[in-house]
């Protein structure tokens, strides 16, 4: 993989379909290694110091320079070389020194009942338990010990206490694969604290996702069941990512990331990512399963769960019918006529014999009120003729009163 000015990746077309057909691999323990390659390197590490107790700076040891491949050796590394090579060959062909090389240089096997003999199977067994036992650099005739033993050349450079952290948080997989994790727990590899874990998701994997996302989108709306589209411009190695999944389960994880991740938190907050209750599935949504309303025969039966009730206004005090104002006489004084309905008006009118035509009803309130100051007229002008009359009658009354007392002393004087 190149790189052009324009700091785009540049991946040859062969290594791109190959990818596509056999699946993204991601660099999870940095430097192209593998999980097998942490088990081996975890293998070696046991045999070696006998735990499993990998500091977290802890990197394998890298390849060692052999003797034929030393090229670019310095010359004094070669000068000692051969001189440790001359004073060995002479030393062994010289039986006067062999005391000198004790009895490593005597045999190449020590310990054997028959040092000149082939030694057995079950010699070098009991040799090889020998080395293991003692295991801190000890050299049994040309044997090394598990210590001195070159690491396996496929996990040379393996970052393994990076590698252990990360199977212990979640950054890799591990505890959630069941294959995985056998191996691991056959080493007695330690999981520590579940508590640190994150189930669901790989960080790296989900930061690069939803960074992308946000490129893509503008935003982190994250709908809870996105998937990445098969599709430019998204990302080759995150297609099929459940991208909603994973914001959600991050929610989910709140607590993880507040109390043991509070970097990963807070760079997540600096990124717009929204802490909102996780969701997993769609709101449950209400559905009418009955006949639409044309079907339906009963017509009280119509929406009646999701009618709303609706609330019965207080109905008003009725109000009594006002009793109907009394009937005037012919003559009254100062009657307000207009309070009266058109057809008692016209009974008025037929009553007195007057003209009942006309359209309007104040032309009826004048006929009547005309009638009354006529009828009033004629009794004030009745009035006025029959005072003198009763003057005269008092008068008569008045002598028919003295001639009875008159009379009434006489009788009195008899």
């Amino acid at each position: 993989v190149g790189a052009d000015f324009l700091d785009e990746a540049v991946l040859p077309r062969e290594d791109y379909e190959r990818f596509l057909a056999e699946g993204w691999r991601f660099d999870i323990f940095d430097g192209g290694y593998d999980f097998e390659d942490v088990v081996d390197a975890l293998e070696e590490f046991k045999l070696r110091e006998g735990h499993l107790d990998v500091p977290d700076d802890f990197v394998v040891p890298a390849e060692e320079l052999d003797d034929d491949d030393d090229e670019n050796a310095p010359a004094e590394v070669e000068d000692l070389d051969v001189a440790l090579a001359a004073f060995l060959a002479s030393s062994r062909a010289d039986a006067d020194d062999a005391s000198l090389l004790g009895d490593a240089a005597a045999s190449p096997f020590p310990g054997l009942a028959d040092p000149d003999a082939e030694p057995t199977l079950a010699e070098l067994e009991a040799l090889e338990a020998e080395g293991a036992r003692v295991g801190d650099g000890v050299v049994v005739g040309d044997a090394v010990s598990p210590r001195d033993a070159p690491w396996p050349e496929n996990c040379r450079g393996l970052q393994l206490g990076a590698a252990c952290d990360a199977l212990r948080c979640g950054d890799a997989s591990g505890r959630e694969d069941l294959e995985k994790k056998a191996a691991l727990d056959a080493l007695g590899f330690d999981w520590g604290d579940p508590d640190v874990y994150v189930f669901g998701l790989r960080w790296h994997q989900f930061l690069g996702c939803i960074f992308s996302f946000s490129k893509i989108k503008g935003s982190l709306n994250v709908g809870w069941d996105f998937v990445v589209p098969h599709e430019d411009p998204w990302p080759a190695p995150y297609w099929g990512a459940p991208l909603g999944t994973w914001a959600n389960e991050v929610r989910r994880q709140e607590p993880t990331f507040r109390r043991h991740f509070p970097e990963r938190k807070r760079h997540l907050g600096l990124m717009g990512f929204r802490w909102l209750p996780a969701v997993f599935a769609a709101p449950a949504v209400a559905v009418d399963e009955r006949l639409p309303p044309c079907l339906r025969l009963d017509p009280d039966d119509l929406d009646a769960p999701f009618r709303k009730k609706k609330r019965k206004k207080k109905a008003a005090p009725k109000k009594g019918k006002a009793a109907p104002p009394p009937l005037p006489t012919a003559g009254d004084v100062d009657v307000d006529y207009a309070r009266y309905t058109v057809k008692v008006l016209k009974d008025l009118l037929r009553e007195r014999d007057l003209k009942v035509s006309g359209k309007r009803k104040a032309d009826y309130v004048e006929r009547l009120a005309n009638d009354d100051l006529e009828r009033q007229a004629e009794a004030a002008a009745a009035a006025a003729a029959a005072a003198p009359t009763a003057a005269a009658d008092d008068d008569d009354d008045d002598l028919d009163d003295e001639e009875d007392e008159e009379e009434d002393d006489d009788d009195d004087l008899d």
